[in-house]
């Protein structure tokens, strides 16, 4: 279907150049004082123009003796006055054209006529008259540019008036162009005034424009044969100037036929041949003079390679020089260029390397290498013909023996692999020897290197006694070269004194930071300040052993503070974020963390101090009150305590036999948390202060006299409602001489990362009967509601529970905030000279150091047994009610010297595995191990956790690898929907590139196990019971005496 558009209409607006003419009935020699004359101006254009008339340059109106009929002039009665030369000017918005035909009306004064000109073009400087000749005037007289009388204007000396009346201008120039006045009078007195117009003539200058095709700035190049045609438009200029084409080339070409002049203004060359070659010159004159243009000619001739370019061997390093020679026309319409290997040679690209000379064939390859070395052939590019390519020419380079690249100084950190690399290259592949101190390194004198055919010396284990100079002999038939490099060996920084990331000090005071830190070279130190260089002054200072001391803090001081350690290993850095408050605010905040704050100053009034005492007296009163009270409610807990131990006395035979999983049920101790979410019914979070189950009370061992004993501490330590929630959930399960540890008792020993509510590090103590000094400690930085729910949730889980296979929660430290959380330590380290080295993390990094080679791969029977220690703890966390919520091998703790593995809850979603986890209604979830309906339906159960206990079981078989890599988290969160998110089969791929043997592979049966951990319905998910069942049979369904439980073979 075809759709029309509106119509448009264009209008060229133009106008033409107007003509007058009189009538038949008023020629002039009809014409008479008191007839009637009509004179008429023919003007077209668009818009219609309108037309004015003008009698000795002076604009006409309409009057009694003068009317305006249309574009005519209609004078009714002539008299004297009428005497002049008329005009007619036509005006419309495309412009303004005036009558080139000037008329004359001469009555009673005899003009001669026959020698007036009413318009003069006079050519500059020129000398002219112009002719006003009266037969019976008594008087001439002149008048120049607004009656200015001539009389004044000849003692200029430019001006004479002659014998007849005529006026003499001895040189024309700009200042005598314009509108002269002859005015003659009768004997009569009667006058009649005529004017004449003198302009003076002029000439343009010819432009690009003027010739056609418009190419001035280059020759025209026509191929023999061809065809050219060339015209030249004149340039603006009065009187019209004449045009005319010359050929300034050869004398044959003017009796050549092919070239053929028209018009003058028109040259065309028929069949081009090579003698009309040339400059052809366009002419234009007039009677300002003479102005011209030229534009050269080539015609061109089809190129011929006379001799082609040679091959050549040079050595590397040398230059090489290619020659071709082409007989053809001149340059620039001939060019040679150069290819390579079939393929343009980009010249232009790189100067420093090719020397092209286009006009002579001659190119020259500097410094050459043996990627220059290949096909070379000349390109003949000549204008208007096709393109001529010569016979190949072969650079052949001879390979110089040099190492490449040159052996530079290498960096190696201490205890780890290293290697040294030594490249050569010559006509032959070099050998390569490598020499410590002039001896040979070899496989026979070390054991902690050796030698292989690429030039590499490999270090298992760099030690300190590895550096020193090194010389590479790299030797073939050409010789033998050698480089000497020292091999420095490093230690990275390491930060001798850890300091807290967070510090609140008060105005005023003096702060001192030590950074101090050890590597090999020793590291240089430095302080940053909000990312800025720190700026020392009088008041801030850097000591030389990297200490800041501010003698002052003020209230700018604020900010974070960033110390450096620096050497040739790498930078190792801290950050410390420093809050300075005022004498009041700090006071207020040691207060409320329980610090006794300064008594009044001297300088207080009596008024102030009656006002502290009565603060005092009812401080004291609350305080009795207060403790009058816990002391009531302490009672009440007790007796309630007792009766609830009674009655669970009596059921614990029946709750014993639920409780087993071996019934081949899976009913939880805690009914609740047993029963909730069935059918995918979303539930609460489980109560963890005031709805303590039953059966976790008949669980207790304490004595209730002991709770009352801690309810009372608790009472005067300043406790926040917070604490108090804590110290309910735990009291049941942590014994009273642990459930708080002083501050002062724990000791920072490094950093493990960061956890939804704080920071999570290991540190030592000396109050605990424990087996080792070093425990985990989570502090609680977040106030916030929902925060507060997941600690009380993690301490009720962990505090309830005792068994092998799960962390064990120790004790609270409570006595000023923040409150620190402690639990037991898995120890994964190197006891010397009494200085903790090193600090395991969890189960995800020793995968990841058994996958990059750091650790012997673990092997089948090893991941089946950590799978059933985790499945074993999961159990009992089942049994107990309780959902953990965040299983996955980063919350997984193992001893390296047995294999043991805890269930733990570090959850370091803001630091170390912040990637791992993902926002969700304003809280971090662990995406990707989560079961569907915990994330749509908020609906967490021990079947959730069976769902990522199975992704757990994927990633021990996989070495750590991130479930569902291959999707952002985005789509992983789109997939629940769909039900796209399938598991993989696990594969093992080790960083160094090499397949691990078979042996490693998942088995099927766990393979089986994966699957049905992760069906969508949680009703068909097997049990924990039920997996610890699978994995024991399938860990020793050859031996027929079963040990009990998982032992790592």
């Amino acid at each position: 279907m075809a759709v029309k558009s509106k119509e448009a209409r264009l209008h060229i607006k133009y106008t033409h150049k107007a003509n007058e003419w009189f009538t038949q009935a008023n020629k002039p020699k009809n014409i008479s004082l008191g007839s009637e004359v009509t004179l008429r101006c023919s003007a077209a254009g668009y818009p219609e123009p309108s037309v004015d008339w003008y009698r000795n340059h002076v604009r006409l109106k309409q009057s009694d003796g003068i009317k305006f009929l249309k574009k005519n002039l209609k004078i009714t009665t002539m008299t004297i006055s009428d005497n002049g030369v008329y005009t007619c000017r036509a005006k419309n918005v495309a412009g303004v054209r005036e009558s080139a035909n000037r008329i004359v009306i001469v009555l009673t004064v005899d003009l001669e006529t026959s020698t007036f000109r009413p318009h003069l073009l006079v050519k500059p400087f020129a000398r002219t008259i112009i002719d006003c000749h009266y037969h019976n005037a008594r008087l001439v007289r002149w008048k120049f540019n607004d009656n200015v009388d001539m009389k004044l204007l000849e003692l200029r000396d430019l001006y004479t008036t002659l014998s007849n009346g005529s006026l003499l201008i001895k040189k024309v120039t700009s200042s005598e162009a314009g509108v002269y006045v002859c005015e003659g009078v009768d004997i009569h007195g009667r006058s009649s005034s005529y004017t004449s117009l003198v302009t003076l003539a002029y000439l343009d200058d010819l432009t690009e424009d003027s010739l056609e095709p418009s190419r001035m700035s280059q020759p025209i190049v026509v191929p023999i044969g061809g065809k050219f045609d060339v015209t030249c438009h004149a340039s603006r200029g009065a009187p019209q100037p004449s045009v005319k084409l010359n050929d300034y080339g050869s004398s044959s070409n003017n009796n050549n036929n092919n070239i053929v002049v028209s018009n003058n203004n028109n040259l065309t060359l028929k069949h081009a041949v090579e003698s009309m070659t040339g400059t052809y010159v366009c002419v234009v004159e007039n009677l300002a003079g003479i102005k011209n243009k030229s534009i050269d000619v080539v015609i061109s001739a089809p190129p011929i390679i006379k001799d082609h370019p040679l091959s050549v061997r040079v050595e590397e390093d040398e230059d090489a020089e290619f020659r071709c020679r082409v007989v053809s026309s001149p340059y620039p319409v001939n060019k040679i260029t150069w290819w390579f290997e079939g393929k343009p040679l980009m010249v232009k690209d790189q100067p420093q390397k090719y020397k092209v000379d286009e006009g002579r064939g001659v190119i020259k390859i500097k410094s050459v290498t043996p990627l220059d070395e290949g096909d070379y052939a000349c390109a003949a590019n000549t204008i208007g013909h096709p393109v001529v390519t010569s016979i190949n020419a072969r650079l052949y380079v001879e390979r110089k023996l040099k190492f490449n690249p040159t052996p530079s100084d290498f960096f190696l950190e201490m205890g780890h692999e290293g290697k040294l690399i030594c490249q050569a290259d010559g006509r032959l592949p070099p050998q390569i020897m490598w020499l410590k101190d002039g001896v040979p390194q070899n496989n026979n004198n070390n054991n902690n290197n050796f030698m292989s055919r690429d030039g590499l010396l490999l270090f298992d284990r760099v030690d300190k006694s590895d550096a020193g100079n090194y010389t590479c002999i790299a030797s073939n038939e050409q010789g033998s070269i050698n480089a000497t490099v020292s091999l420095v060996v490093y230690v990275r920084p390491r930060f001798k004194i850890p300091l807290p990331s967070n510090l609140t000090m008060r105005e005023s005071q003096q702060l001192m930071l030590h950074c101090v830190a050890t590597g090999d070279p020793l590291p240089t130190t430095s302080w940053q300040k909000n990312n800025n260089p720190l700026v020392s002054n009088n008041r801030i200072k850097v000591l030389q052993n990297g200490t800041l001391v501010i003698s002052q803090l003020y209230m700018e001081d604020f900010g974070k503070y960033t110390c450096n350690a620096r050497n040739v290993g790498g930078v190792e850095s801290f950050d410390l974020h420093l809050q300075v408050s005022s004498t009041e605010n700090y006071n207020k905040l040691m207060a409320s963390d329980g610090s006794p704050q300064s008594g009044p100053t001297d300088g207080q009034t009596n008024a102030d101090m009656m006002k502290t005492i009565i603060i005092a007296v009812c401080c004291g009163m609350a305080y009795l009150a207060v403790v009058i009270s816990l002391t009531v409610y302490c009672t009440i807990r007790m007796t309630r305590a007792k009766h609830l131990r009674k009655k669970g006395k009596e059921k614990d035979g029946a709750l014993n036999g639920s409780n087993s999983c071996s019934n081949n049920n899976n009913i939880n101790v805690n009914d609740t948390a047993a029963t909730e979410c069935a059918g995918l019914v979303p539930r609460k979070d489980l109560e963890l202060s005031s709805s303590i189950s039953t059966s976790s009370y008949n669980t207790r061992t304490n004595n209730i006299d002991d709770y009352n004993t801690l309810a009372t501490l608790r009472g005067t330590s300043h406790l926040n409602l917070f604490s108090s929630q804590l110290h309910q959930t735990i009291l049941p399960h942590v014994p009273p001489d642990r459930l708080y540890i002083p501050r002062h008792k724990l000791h920072m020993i490094g950093m493990l990362g960061r956890s939804h509510y704080g920071d999570v590090f290991v540190a030592r103590t000396d109050h605990l009967d424990l087996t080792t000094d070093v425990v985990m400690v989570k502090s609680f930085l977040s106030k916030t509601e929902v925060n507060g729910e997941q600690c009380l949730r993690e301490i009720d889980t962990f505090g309830k529970c005792h068994h092998k296979n799960i962390v064990k929660l120790i004790g609270l430290c409570a006595d000023i905030d923040p409150l620190f959380v402690i639990f037991e330590h898995c120890e994964w380290s190197e006891l010397r000279n009494n200085c903790y080295k090193k600090f395991q993390d969890d189960l995800k990094k020793f995968l990841h150091a058994s996958r990059d080679g750091m650790l012997p791969l673990i092997s089948s029977n090893q991941m089946i047994a950590l799978c059933g220690q985790v499945a074993l703890g999961m159990e009992h966390l089942c049994n107990n009610g309780l959902i953990h919520r965040d299983l996955a091998a980063r919350n997984i703790v193992i001893n390296a010297a047995t294999l043991e593995g805890k269930i733990s809850c570090p959850s370091l979603c803001r630091d170390a595995y912040m990637n791992e986890y993902f926002p969700l209604n304003e809280r971090l979830i662990p995406l990707r191990w989560m079961a569907p309906e915990a994330i749509l339906d908020s609906c967490e159960t021990s079947a959730s956790d069976v769902w990522s206990f199975g992704v757990f079981v994927w990633e021990v078989y996989s070495l750590g690898q991130i479930p569902l890599s291959t999707k952002t988290d985005d789509q992983v969160l789109e997939g629940l929907n769909s039900r796209e998110n399938k598991l993989n089969y696990p594969r093992i791929t080790l960083t160094s590139g090499y397949k691990p043997p078979s042996s490693t592979d998942c088995p099927e049966n766990v393979w089986q196990l994966i699957q049905a951990c992760t069906t969508e319905n949680p009703r068909l998910r097997p049990r924990f019971c039920d997996i610890v069942s699978s994995l024991y049979d399938l860990t020793y369904e050859t031996v027929v005496n079963k040990p009990d439980g998982f032992v790592i073979a």
